[in-house]
């Protein structure tokens, strides 16, 4: 393969845009009527098509056609992680009122915008308050409630959803198909709730697995990715559905023994829990199971997710947690 997947594959148009379907369509029209702002915030979560879309639009105000191989030198990008300082807006502020060279529209891209300091969101403000007529910005982050609302309010805001697992399993099975990858649908599946709602990691998967040149399955996902095998997994549900305290220890031991990251177990068992509550129609069994999705959403952000995880599920199974069968 000549590009890693997520490269090769990247949107290059508006109609390539994935699960995006209500923002692009609000934005082809916007673009039709000409009635887009000086200043365009993209919002939501990692992997899903920010930076993408904003490229693509840059490109679209120009009326030039999108390419990966160059960039045209009046679409700057910035990444606010690394430039977010004073010096940096300060430096742009001058260079914004110089003229498009080859272009109609001077475009910056600012990306992870959250990332900028206070005294930068400062002069960006000044800056959106009377933008030149030849300058657009866009600015795209993951973290929204960062970005000053002084900001926000400057913007035309569209906010970008989290990809659906479907979403991500149906678009990585048409370009398994289209570069000949040998892979099963649970394997795909994995590979959709391994990543979480981001398509970009979904894709960087799937580009690791392919270099093994074999066939990729629901063994090898476990292996290489280091997920719960999904018997375990169900065994573990199982014995807290069963009420049954020594037997989730021994359980959770056996797959913590075998290298298993707890995050990723966690994941996993919201997963099936998730399923397990479509079946069900008792309500105090309901209740009970999304306590403990509530529980589990905790490991995430813990600093000891490994020991967090055992005690949320002792606490669950001591609680006495049931399901259907």
């Amino acid at each position: 393969m000549s590009l890693v997947l997520y490269r090769k594959y990247r949107p290059k148009n508006l109609d390539e845009i994935v699960a995006q379907k209500g923002i692009v369509t609000v934005l082809k029209a916007a673009l039709k009527r000409q009635s887009l702002g000086h200043a365009i915030l993209l919002t939501g979560p990692r992997g899903i098509g920010k930076t993408s879309l904003a490229r693509i639009l840059a490109h679209k105000l120009n009326q030039i056609d999108y390419s990966l191989d160059q960039t045209p030198i009046d679409i700057i990008e910035i990444d606010a992680a690394s430039n977010g300082r004073i010096d940096e807006v300060r430096d742009l502020r001058e260079k914004i009122k110089l003229m498009p060279l080859e272009l109609k529209y001077k475009i910056y891209i600012i990306d992870e915008v959250h990332m900028l300091t206070k005294e930068a969101f400062n002069g960006l403000l000044k800056t959106l308050e009377e933008p030149p007529q030849h300058v657009i910005f866009i600015l795209a982050t993951t973290e929204m409630h960062k970005v000053p609302a002084t900001i926000i309010s400057r913007c035309q805001h569209f906010n970008l959803r989290l990809i659906s697992d479907q979403e991500i399993s149906e678009h990585l099975s048409q370009i398994a198909k289209k570069e000949k990858i040998d892979i099963t649908d649970s394997a795909v599946a994995s590979l959709a709730q391994v990543a979480r709602g981001s398509l970009r990691d979904a894709l960087s998967l799937l580009d690791q697995l392919a270099t093994l040149n074999k066939t990729i399955d629901q063994d090898l996902i476990e292996h290489i990715l280091g997920l719960p095998p999904q018997d375990l997994t169900l065994e573990l549900l199982k014995t807290i559905k069963n009420d049954d305290f020594q037997k989730v220890m021994e359980c959770y031991q056996k797959l913590m023994a075998q290298g298993v990251d707890a995050v990723l177990l966690a994941h996993q068992l919201a997963y099936h829990l998730r399923l397990e509550l479509q079946k069900l129609d008792n309500k105090q069994a309901i209740g009970r199971i999304l306590l403990l999705l509530e529980d589990l959403l905790l490991i995430f952000q813990a600093h000891q997710p490994q020991t967090s995880l055992e005690i949320i599920l002792l606490k669950h199974t001591q609680s006495g947690i049931k399901m259907k069968s």
